[in-house]
């Protein structure tokens, strides 16, 4: 069960804090506008950003009562990004009006939920990596006036069954592809499954699974103006402040 925790009096708030989340010794955190580095250019801010949640997770996971540490771009219990999607090769009309949510995350968010593998693998950091270098090398293209995305690039995703029920009936999902029917490139190009995960609940506990869709957090080719983080622990959710605290410096 997923309990949501807001704190209504500012007096009490730590200020990197504005939402707190519980779930089985879960808590997630925001940093709002500001925190996150900046460059003289998106590309370098990219690669500035890359290289700060990588810096900050890995100070987060050695913590004393830390297990576990991922960033994401939505926040579980509050909802998120959300848009219609492409199977390439089908032509079956239901498929434009069934609504996917999707997040951009960092490869421990699964374990940080709970949330198993049902098929295939999970995003690893390899797949990050190789997603920050071609974002890099897009963006500078698109800089200079070339729209087009360059040979070689593979897009991936995992998504959750409820999505591969109503996408991929009676057969397997992973291996084959889809894509955001609306928004920026590399976005809009074919992402290649690479796992099923089970249902969660996303933005309230009574709702029912609707199709979902997680995406690489380094696949995304702009800077979000805040981030989330997801932290899970041994100690008491109260007890991961400091530890959370003394990692951000």
């Amino acid at each position: 069960m997923v309990i949501p925790v807001h704190d209504l009096n500012p007096l009490r708030r730590t200020p990197w804090v504005t939402d707190t989340l519980i779930a089985l010794n879960v808590v997630v955190f925001l940093l709002p506008p500001g925190t996150l580095p900046t460059g003289a250019s998106r590309a370098a801010t990219l690669c500035q950003q890359q290289a700060f949640y990588d810096q900050l997770l890995t100070r987060l996971s050695h913590s004393p009562g830390i297990v576990s540490a991922s960033a994401s771009t939505e926040i579980a219990l509050v909802g998120g990004s959300n848009g219609y999607i492409i199977i390439p090769g089908s032509d079956n009309p239901a498929f434009g009006h069934i609504l996917v949510e999707w997040n951009y995350i960092t490869p421990d968010y699964f374990r940080t939920f709970g949330i198993p593998f049902l098929k295939g693998r999970n995003l690893a950091p390899p797949d990050l990596e190789y997603a920050a270098r071609w974002v890099r090398k897009i963006d500078a293209l698109q800089k200079a006036g070339d729209t087009k995305i360059p040979s070689g690039f593979q897009a991936i995703a995992v998504i959750n069954q409820t999505m591969a029920r109503r996408f991929f009936p009676n057969s397997n999902p992973v291996g084959k592809y889809f894509r955001i029917s609306e928004g920026s490139m590399p976005s809009k190009e074919p992402m290649e499954i690479i796992g099923v995960v089970k249902d969660s609940k996303y933005e309230s506990l009574r709702e029912s699974a609707f199709p979902f869709a997680y995406v690489p957090l380094s696949q995304m080719n702009m800077v979000p103006e805040e981030a989330s983080f997801e932290i899970r622990g041994t100690l008491p959710p109260a007890s991961l402040v400091e530890p959370v605290r003394a990692a951000l410096g």
